[in-house]
């Protein structure tokens, strides 16, 4: 779910942003496949921001989401869909191909203002979370799992690994 143009533009920076990540000179850069699913109401709002979040897509394109989820190899949502929906962000409604993984799940969340509580955080999948450096520096990757790895990105855009 997206709240925002701004954060749209987060999400998109953040896809970017990680697979430039220490490009090297002996390796051609290839830029990845980008595809951007987003589901809205008979309004045209991804959400209604009321009290509750409600689902509002069918059983078919909960199916063809996880479809596409099984096709990719990252997830990426911003911060407001982790604090609103609490999401998992896993292929669980169809069968993973043998031999395949659980897509990597990208949470950008420039300030870290999602709950160490999070399902992204706690299930034991691959997740990174793309910060500020300055968020970094509170200590907040310290009470996370293994599984969890914090990108902090400083204000010149150099990522620290």
């Amino acid at each position: 779910m997206l709240h925002s143009n701004g954060e749209m533009r987060t999400i998109l920076f953040g896809i970017v942003l990680i697979c430039l990540i220490q490009p090297c000179k002996s390796f051609p850069i290839v830029l990845p496949q980008v595809t951007l699913k987003v589901a809205l109401d008979s309004t045209g709002a991804v959400d209604d921001l009321a009290d509750t979040a409600k689902r509002f897509t069918c059983a078919e394109s909960l199916d063809a989401v996880h479809r596409l989820r099984a096709s990719v190899d990252a997830v990426a949502v911003g911060a407001s869909t982790v604090v609103r929906a609490d999401p998992s962000l896993t292929v669980r409604r169809i069968p993973l191909a043998e031999g395949s993984m659980q897509p990597l799940r990208v949470v950008i969340d420039g300030n870290l203002r999602i709950p160490a509580t999070s399902v992204v955080l706690n299930d034991g999948y691959e997740t990174a979370v793309v910060c500020r450096a300055s968020a970094a520096m509170r200590g907040w990757d310290e009470m996370i799992a293994p599984s969890v790895r914090v990108m902090a990105v400083k204000e010149d855009d150099e990522v620290l690994v």
